[in-house]
């Protein structure tokens, strides 16, 4: 699949792909597309997507303006419903194994909707600190999804954190 629009290369299967087949082909064009993305609004981008060390700690790439510097995990997830953007956040992927919410190492979270070209980011130490007393509280629900993976599922537009979820222009 090539995406013109924002910089993308087709590129050859990589090891989401490989193992995870279509639905890591999609996380693979949502990497793509983000890097795009940081590129064009003046980052230099550093591909972390091939290296098995950064995976493992959750980094799919890393970002570079000025001194500045951040590591960067991307989920191609965004649902948009009419006038909502949701963001998907994986508490729990299994049983007793913890989602990339509590697991991942990297600075920034983004997540991605590659048809309406639509990239939203955070810093996931403030999320984490916002988002765990409201599950705590039950002010966020946290709804199971195939009978072992927990979710949390935020608009956009919540008053909670629009200090904390940004887009990219």
């Amino acid at each position: 699949i090539l995406l013109k629009n924002r910089g993308c290369e087709s590129h050859n299967v990589g090891q989401l792909a490989e193992r995870f087949g279509r639905a890591g082909r999609k996380g693979e064009i949502g990497e793509r597309f983000a890097m795009a993305r940081w590129k064009e609004a003046g980052f230099d981008v550093i591909d972390r997507t091939q290296e098995i060390s950064f995976q493992k700690s959750g980094i799919d790439f890393e970002i570079k303006k000025g001194k500045k510097s951040y590591s960067v995990d991307n989920k191609n997830n965004l649902r948009c419903r009419k006038d909502k953007i949701i963001l998907s956040i994986e508490i729990m992927k299994g049983k007793k194994k913890p989602g990339w919410f509590h697991t991942s190492h990297a600075k920034l979270i983004s997540h991605t909707h590659t048809p309406r070209k639509i990239l939203l980011y955070y810093d996931l130490k403030k999320l984490r600190e916002t988002l765990k007393p409201l599950i705590k509280s039950n002010e966020i629900k946290v709804k199971s999804v195939r009978k072992t993976c927990k979710m949390v599922y935020i608009e956009k537009t919540d008053i909670r954190f629009k200090n904390i979820i940004k887009e990219l222009k």
